[in-house]
């Protein structure tokens, strides 16, 4: 009888210490008083996933959601769009410091999602300059849903420019201080510089003649620019 007591008291705090660990995973003492993400649905099955260190009250907020929400449509009247998530978070680890944003597009087995991160207190923040990183960023998200991806490193190299191209004509920006860094000039020295460090380095054959023609162990000339788009 004692053995069958003893029993049933192991079982009940072992359910009892199931229900509290249920309210208490990851630090959270009750799910009611957990936070929850904002999500804001846009045209053609795109969505806006605030997290939960936004202010939707803040007058910055408000600018950047607004324009997130005018951006998209302009987008998509020009490129296929359509069902990508668009992850929007304050942080102050995941930015340039020289922009105070960062972002990146992956793509799982769930779809494509934009990862955007802005810091608010950065003083080279601008909320401008969220919404032409976003077209950017809806640029490689089109792309990724095309057949033949992951791409190329050559491939890899034209998309960013052409990213930057269509940021440009959207928005109708300055070009990115990046694609203006370098002369014509300068440029050439660079290309050449790399083609020499690469054949000293072991960088197959095939790759150099990929990525700079007419740049072999034999040969001394000036490679070509294609491949690269420069702003």
């Amino acid at each position: 009888m004692k053995k069958i007591l003893y029993i049933l008291m192991q079982t009940l705090f072992l359910i009892i210490l199931s229900i509290i660990s249920q309210n208490t995973i990851y630090c959270q003492e009750n799910p009611q008083n957990t936070k929850h993400e904002t999500i804001i649905e846009l045209n053609q099955g795109c969505k806006l996933v605030l997290n939960t260190n936004i202010d939707l009250a803040d007058t910055v907020s408000i600018e950047i959601i607004n324009g997130i929400r005018d951006i998209i449509p302009r987008v998509q009247s020009l490129i296929p769009l359509d069902s990508i998530a668009i992850e929007l978070a304050i942080s102050s680890n995941n930015v340039l410091p020289f922009l105070g944003l960062g972002a990146r597009t992956n793509m799982d087995d769930f779809g494509i999602t934009i990862e955007y991160y802005f810091d608010p207190e950065n003083p080279n923040f601008k909320p401008e300059l969220l919404i032409n990183g976003l077209v950017h960023e809806c640029h490689h998200a089109s792309r990724m849903g095309m057949p033949n991806w992951p791409l190329t490193l050559l491939e890899l190299m034209v998309r960013e420019g052409l990213a930057d191209h269509f940021m440009v004509e959207v928005t109708n920006c300055e070009q990115p201080q990046w694609s203006r860094a370098l002369t014509e000039e300068e440029i050439k020295q660079y290309m050449i510089l790399f083609c020499v460090l690469s054949m000293n380095r072991g960088m197959q054959n095939s790759m150099r003649s990929t990525l700079f023609p007419g740049c072999l162990a034999d040969q001394a000339i000036i490679p070509s620019l294609h491949g690269l788009v420069i702003q």
